[in-house]
């Protein structure tokens, strides 16, 4: 090979490893970001720095360190290694409904502590009946005290109870308790309840002779605001008793033993300046007889008494305590232990499935006078078709009866209707639906 030619071999060389060189730091070049300025570090600048350098979402939640070879997500893994479905992100709160649910949520107790009023011992270990009328429901609640008196009213919402305590010797209390937001957080609040003890009433139960008897059950009845207030007490071996927590005012009493007719009622007034004596007289029966109709006896009807009084201005009544009482084949009922007021006035009713219910008001005297006779008054039925303006039947159409005793049903599938049990008198019929009115 000439001189001219080996020059010109090695300058080829030279200039392909110089174009191999150029095409391999291309390649490794990273990538620039020409539309930053002079001076500005771009996104990829440093790309080391920017993986190094976490987030601030990233950073807000903090893992645990990973053992080599796991995934580093933040994905919740349930307990067999599977990941968790992504759960949907409640709706946010606002404050008026955070307070909301905070006072549907809180509840707390009051802590009463029971004390005499006459002397401040605590009235321990005994039962009392608590009814608190809350903005939103009533709770009645059967509480006892401890050896100290307290008892506890729990899972009570915030805000303000009208409140009735009612103790068997003591009078009934009311009061008003408050709980504020304040106290639902903190420890109970003490409420001391004085009771006060009431009027009593003391007395004996004898026969004619003066002899006491035992076991006759007495009983006391008041209306007041709250209603009926009722007191109950048994004569002991000499026939005495006594009845606490009574109220002043107007009660009505009666006194009941088996063998001995009903004392009362008795209009007693609290208080009372003297002790009480109850005589009764021997048990006396008298005869109900029942008919049909017709006149003939009504076999199985039941007949029961009510004693009629008035107490502090309300009209009282209370079912004689004698057993249910059926007319046998002859319409005959008997019954005992009428009180022994001649002047008492007595309720009496009967009843039986296929007659209307029979009442009359009568007194001792009259029922003793004689054999009293109750004769149901004939059933009566009253039945029809409602149609439309074309002439046909329309079903399930409301029908109304009203007169002397209002009755209501709806028309069969054949447009039929039937009352039953009808009293005699006027009335008016009407048929109506949501369509076409009445």
């Amino acid at each position: 090979m000439t001189p001219a030619l080996r020059k010109a071999a090695v300058l080829s060389l030279v200039l392909v490893a110089l174009t191999i060189t150029g095409a391999v730091l291309l390649l490794n070049e990273p990538d620039r970001d020409y539309g930053t300025e002079p001076g500005e570090i771009g996104e990829t600048s440093r790309p080391e720095e920017q993986a190094e350098k976490p987030s601030r979402k990233e950073t807000a939640i903090p893992t645990s360190p990973a053992s080599p070879g796991t995934e580093t997500t933040n994905t919740p893994m349930d307990r067999s290694g599977h990941k968790k479905k992504p759960s949907a992100k409640p709706p946010p709160q606002t404050s008026e409904t955070a307070a909301e649910a905070s006072a549907e949520t809180k509840s707390s107790s009051i802590l009463l502590q029971l004390l005499d009023a006459g002397g401040g011992e605590p009235v321990g270990d005994e039962e009392f009946n608590l009814r608190l009328t809350g903005a939103a429901k009533t709770h009645n609640l059967l509480l006892r005290t401890d050896s100290e008196g307290f008892a506890r009213a729990a899972d009570l919402p915030e805000g303000e109870y009208p409140t009735l305590l009612r103790h068997p010797r003591y009078l009934p209390h009311r009061r008003i308790l408050t709980l504020s937001p304040e106290e639902l957080d903190g420890d109970p609040k003490v409420v001391k309840v004085f009771l006060e003890k009431g009027e009593s009433l003391t007395g004996k139960v004898t026969d004619l002779r003066g002899k006491g008897i035992k076991g006759v059950s007495l009983s006391l009845i008041i209306g007041t605001r709250d209603g009926p207030q009722k007191k109950h007490a048994t004569s002991g071996n000499d026939g005495a008793f006594t009845l606490d927590a009574l109220v002043i005012g107007s009660w009505s009493l009666t006194a009941f033993h088996s063998a001995y007719r009903l004392g009362g009622p008795l209009t007693i007034e609290i208080p009372a300046r003297e002790n009480l004596t109850i005589q009764l007289v021997e048990s006396t029966k008298v005869n109900i007889f029942v008919e049909n109709p017709d006149g003939t006896p009504c076999k199985g009807a039941t007949v029961s008494i009510r004693t009629s009084s008035n107490s502090g201005g309300v009209s009282l009544s209370a079912a004689l305590p004698i057993p249910t009482v059926r007319t046998n084949a002859e319409g005959l009922a008997v019954i005992g232990n009428l009180p022994a007021d001649p002047g008492a006035l007595l309720s009496l009713s009967a009843r039986d499935a296929r007659y209307p219910v029979l009442g009359k008001s009568t007194t001792v005297d009259e029922l003793e006078s004689g054999d009293f006779v109750m004769r149901f008054v004939l059933s009566l039925s009253l039945g029809g078709v409602v149609l439309d303006p074309d002439g046909n039947t329309v079903a399930n159409i409301r029908v109304a009866l009203l007169g002397p005793r209002d009755q209501f049903l709806n028309t069969t599938a054949n447009g039929t209707f039937q009352f039953n049990n009808v009293l005699k008198g006027k009335y008016w019929l009407q048929a109506s639906n949501s369509s076409s009115g009445v």
